[in-house]
């Protein structure tokens, strides 16, 4: 296996993290088989910052690079929140799309500090990871409750910042028992739903950019019924990237 990069993507999009790995131990994670261990190695966000600019395929602005916080690691850990900040700050000031995803409950001084600064209701989006809602504690174990999670969305609408729900992976039989729930979220936060399909190394036909390349797309049987479900309401997202333009 070769090493895990901090930074890597292509001139579309470029992934960001100042961390490796997590201590939510969620059971479909893929963090595992990359063999990212949480605790080993960490960088400093003005670090990170310097790597996306010598990449030399980083492209700035609203056109440019797409920048993703957050695939090796929980970018709202409390470790991890002062250089997400500095990373979303950077980057919101050179006109691009940035993106973060957590299961996290997001602090309101998170909003209080990022909404000082220009542009970021207009580029940064934030995605409210619930796989599953009923079964989190089982198999999310670590993780803060979708209770808690939800409050993001309360905290987004009040800041002016946008948010998705964030379903990836889908898990079947298992994810579609929260549709009603879902359904609920979307309504009351009139916002967009990215579902995604399971991550590994095992390899398919449809390779993925997260994890350097390394990782592949897996379908699950009932997820295409479940997105029929939650089209019927709102808009459905294959990708994360594809509802920030």
């Amino acid at each position: 296996m070769k090493a895990n990069n901090f930074v890597y993507g292509n001139t579309t999009r470029v992934f960001v993290n100042t961390d490796m790995g997590c201590n939510a131990y969620c059971q479909y994670c893929y963090l595992s088989s990359l063999e990212i261990v949480h605790g080993e190695r960490k960088i400093s966000a003005s670090k990170a910052i310097e790597l996306v600019h010598n990449l030399g395929y980083y492209v700035p602005g609203e056109k440019g690079s797409i920048i993703s916080i957050g695939c090796y690691s929980e970018c709202m850990d409390k470790a991890n929140i002062a250089d997400t900040i500095a990373i979303v700050k950077h980057f919101v000031e050179k006109g691009n799309f940035v993106q973060l995803a957590t299961k996290k409950k997001i602090d309101r001084a998170f909003f209080d500090e990022i909404t000082k600064y220009h542009n970021v209701k207009n580029c940064l989006w934030i995605y409210v990871s619930m796989p599953t809602i009923k079964n989190y504690n089982l198999i999310e174990k670590g993780t803060d409750s979708p209770q808690d999670r939800i409050e993001n969305f309360e905290l987004c609408k009040e800041y002016g910042i946008h948010s998705a729900l964030y379903i990836k992976p889908y898990l079947a039989r298992i994810t579609n028992q929260n549709v009603a729930q879902y359904c609920e979220l979307v309504y009351k936060y009139n916002i967009p739903v990215v579902v995604g399909e399971m991550l590994s190394i095992e390899p398919t036909s449809r390779e993925v950019l997260v994890g350097e390349r390394r990782l592949y797309e897996h379908p699950a049987e009932d997820m295409d019924k479940f997105i029929a479900q939650l089209s019927e309401i709102t808009k459905v997202y294959l990708h994360s990237v594809d509802c920030v333009r």
